[in-house]
C-alpha cells in the first residue's frame, strides 16, 4: 500500500486482526491479518483501497468531495460535529 499513514495502518491491522511489524526478519512471530477481498476502487481522481470481509466485523471510510475547500473544511467539521 503506498502512501498509507500510521493511523490508517493501525486501523487496518485493528480490522484484519493482524499485526504491526516494520521488517520481516522473523515471520513466524508475525501474526498476520485477513480479508476477503482487496479493491483499488476508482472514485473521481482518488483511488483508495476497499478491505472486505475483514475479521474485526465492519470497517468503513467516507470521502467527502467539495466544490471549493471552503465547502469540503464545512463538510469535514459537519461529519465531525455529527
Amino acid at each position: 500500500i503506498e502512501r498509507a499513514d500510521f493511523d490508517g495502518i493501525e486501523r487496518l491491522a485493528l480490522v484484519t486482526g493482524g499485526d504491526i511489524t516494520s521488517t520481516f526478519d522473523h515471520p513466524d512471530q508475525v501474526k498476520l491479518g485477513y480479508c476477503d477481498l482487496i479493491e483499488k476502487v476508482i472514485i473521481g481522481e482518488d483511488t483508495p483501497i476497499k478491505f472486505s470481509g475483514v475479521a474485526a466485523g465492519q470497517a468503513c471510510i467516507i470521502i467527502l468531495r467539495g466544490a471549493t475547500a471552503q465547502l469540503l473544511d464545512e463538510a469535514e467539521r459537519s461529519l465531525h460535529d455529527a
